[in-house]
């Protein structure tokens, strides 16, 4: 080994004296001059440099930029409780008032596969759910759902969590329904976070929450949030089997998720309640149960108007009134008949009438009669109920209007609420099956031909009690049918239909003995058959009784005199009216049936008697002018009753004494109608076979006796 020549340069015989024994190098001779030995620290020091400066460089780059500016969130509570605390968070703070300042352990870089290259929503890795399987398994929640009255409400937007909320936390309350709500999108603030800002709690908003928000959500793409979404809600669904999932619509909440909620709920075969306003303008669905809920998309309603001649302005008046009303989304069907004479202005406000309102789509039905000349009641008859048949009678309904009519804007939103309440709530289907439809009009008289000024019953009234207590919306069971703003159920319709073909036929045969009608002619003809069928059958509408409290601005309809015009048929001359009695009281035998095609009983033998412009004798009513039933629901919190008892059932007329119970005035009419009209004998009075949709047990044939059980 050469050792530095610095250290022997004045004594050359030292240094070889030196070389004859062992070297020895001290310990703490470290010699400076070697250039050798420099070269190496200087090296590894820019390598270590470079290596600090490429790994602060990655993890700068990995963060994302929401992690580096400040929160503009009110709250922002950590995301998942186990995570670790931020400094400055709320919850971060000792008993004493001090703070407590932790940092939070460093993340190691990400796999090369996940570092953005932008700043854009990029992450597309798999999907998972780290707070969503707690919920699901809860023990509470998993008890509820054997009851199977599961309703999902979902939201990703905040302000649509916020809309959505008080109606949720309102459905949860009245412990209809097992009420659950899914968080979603791409927010950080925790399910905590949600209830203080919102300021809820398990008390006052007994929902079960579900945190179903995906991993790495502040950088995922629509596609991949989409995908969230349904796999998301798939879980939930298969957990707790729910009815019915409520959303807004994508013009309040993210459009992903809205299309991601629409499919689920097509693909688990359930009903997808899309609101395009806040909740709280749908108070009323907190009302209904899951079986209801269930029925919201399948519900068809079909609007039937029938124009007399020379109504242009009372048609126009109702069409307006139409398309003001709010429909939320649903899609009604409208069919207008119209008279052989049409007016020229109707003619040139149906060419730029919209229907439905604020759709892309124009569709709507125009019936004209050809035919020329006056036409009986039996036509006229035949040519409204013919209009229309339900395509699927369980869930499509008839609504008949008058040219005389003008609705509210928020009369759809009751309508939906009782079809729903009555037609297909769980104590509806064991109670309610003799309900006839509902009417959206308070009547001031009957409709008979002495309109009898009529007054609704109040609670006070033990004889003719109305529904529920109180605080439920007053309403009342009446068998007076309606012709200028009631629904009939599509089941009934189809039925009334059967009634009257055999009807017909019976009218025709000889020597049936009947008196004058029953039903004025200031209603259109079809309304005698309908009281006929109602009686047979024990039938009857629910009429809305709050209209007549003082304090009550929810006027969902109201009849104007002015522009009225007889029915057409009723205005044309009867060609060979039979005699009838002045005094269809007289004959005992024949106190109940009626002939449609006869004059009234007012003692005229003829419709000539009857001017055209007659006073219809209502009393108009100021029309509610919100869009929502919220003011009627807040007179009236507990909603629509429960149930509806038939004990307290209103006869069509206070004239009719026959029995003062619903089913002894049934069984009494139904024996002398079979008799005297179905061309029944008397030894077929016997109780007979009932088919659904059917009438043909209230009818018998030539030589046929009846048709026992």
């Amino acid at each position: 080994m050469t050792l530095p020549r610095r250290g022997y340069l004045g004594d050359e015989e030292l240094g070889k004296k030196f070389d004859d024994h062992g070297h020895r190098t001290p310990a703490h001779f470290k010699p400076r001059s070697a250039t050798s030995s420099w070269k190496i620290p200087r090296r590894r020091r820019v390598l270590l440099t470079l290596i600090g400066i490429c790994i602060v460089y990655i993890l700068f780059k990995a963060v994302p930029p929401s992690e580096l500016t400040p929160a503009t969130k009110p709250f922002d509570a950590p995301l998942n409780n186990n995570d670790p605390p931020r400094p400055g968070d709320p919850g971060q703070r000792e008993e004493d008032g001090g703070s407590v300042s932790s940092e939070p352990p460093p993340k190691a870089p990400p796999a090369m596969d996940e570092i953005p290259t932008n700043d854009s929503y990029e992450y597309n890795g798999p999907i998972k759910f780290p707070l969503l399987t707690q919920s699901l398994h809860s023990n509470q929640a998993l008890h509820y759902s054997w009851y199977n009255n599961a309703v999902l409400f979902a939201a990703a937007n905040l302000q649509a969590l916020s809309y959505l909320l008080p109606l949720a936390c309102e459905m949860a309350k009245e412990k209809r329904n097992s009420v659950h709500f899914a968080v979603m999108g791409r927010s950080s603030v925790s399910v905590k976070g949600i209830q203080m800002v919102n300021g809820v709690d398990e008390e006052s908003c007994p929902l079960f929450w579900h945190d179903a928000r995906p991993d790495h959500a502040s950088r995922s793409p629509d596609a991949r949030m989409e995908s969230s979404v349904i796999t998301g809600l798939s879980r939930i669904a298969n957990t707790f089997r729910p009815k019915v999932v409520i959303t807004h619509s994508h013009d309040i909440d993210e459009t992903f998720h809205w299309t991601a909620a629409k499919a689920t709920a097509g693909r688990i075969g359930v009903p997808h309640i899309s609101l395009p306003a806040r909740g709280g303008d749908f108070m009323w669905l907190s009302k209904l149960d899951s079986h209801s809920l269930g029925a919201w998309d399948k519900v068809d309603v079909q609007i039937l108007v029938q124009a007399p001649p020379a109504s242009s302005g009372s048609l126009t008046r109702l069409l307006r009134s139409l398309q003001r009303a709010d429909y939320f989304g649903d899609t009604l069907g409208l069919t207008i008949e119209l008279p052989h004479n049409v007016d020229p202005p109707l003619l040139e406000y149906l060419k730029s009438f919209h229907w439905p309102p604020r759709s892309v789509h124009n569709h709507f039905t125009l019936r004209r009669r050809i035919q020329h000349g006056n036409i009986t009641s039996e036509e006229a008859t035949l040519r409204i109920v013919d209009s229309l048949y339900p395509k699927n009678p369980a869930y499509s309904h008839v609504l008949i209007l008058s040219p005389q009519t003008e609705l509210a804007p928020s009369y759809y939103h009751y309508l939906k609420y009782a079809i729903l309440q009555h037609k297909y709530s769980h104590s509806a289907k064991k109670s309610l099956h003799r309900l006839l439809g509902i009417s959206l009009e308070l009547p001031s008289s009957t409709p008979t031909v002495d309109s009898e000024p009529f007054t609704p019953p109040i609670r006070s009234d033990s004889r003719v009690a109305t529904q529920g207590t109180d605080k439920h919306i007053p309403v009342f069971l009446w068998q007076a049918p309606n012709s200028n703003a009631a629904l009939y159920f599509g089941d009934k319709w189809v039925e009334f239909q059967s009634f009257l073909s055999s009807r017909l036929s019976s009218a025709r045969r000889a020597g049936l003995k009947m008196h004058a009608n029953l039903i004025s002619k200031k209603f259109p003809s079809w309304m005698e058959y309908m009281l006929e069928l109602t009686r047979c059958r024990g039938y009857y509408l629910l009429y809305p009784s709050f209209p007549a409290v003082k304090s009550s601005h929810a006027v969902l309809s109201t009849i104007h005199n002015e522009l009225y015009r007889l029915p057409e048929e009723h205005t044309s001359i009867s060609q060979s009216p039979k005699p009838i009695s002045e005094n269809p009281q007289n004959s005992n035998s024949q106190k109940h049936i009626a002939d449609p095609n006869s004059p009234s009983s007012s003692g005229s033998s003829s419709s000539l008697d009857i001017p055209q412009e007659v006073e219809l004798g209502s009393v108009e009513l100021p029309l509610a002018d919100s869009s929502t039933i919220s003011s009627l629901l807040q007179q009236f919190p507990a909603g629509l009753p429960d149930e509806l008892s038939p004990k307290h059932v209103l006869p069509y007329s206070q004239k009719d004494q026959t029995s003062p119970d619903l089913v002894g005035r049934t069984q009494a009419y139904m024996k002398e109608f079979r008799e005297k009209v179905g061309g029944c004998g008397a030894q077929a009075q016997q109780q007979v076979v009932v088919e659904d949709l059917k009438a043909d047990d209230l009818f018998c044939s030539e030589g046929e006796e009846g048709v026992g059980l």
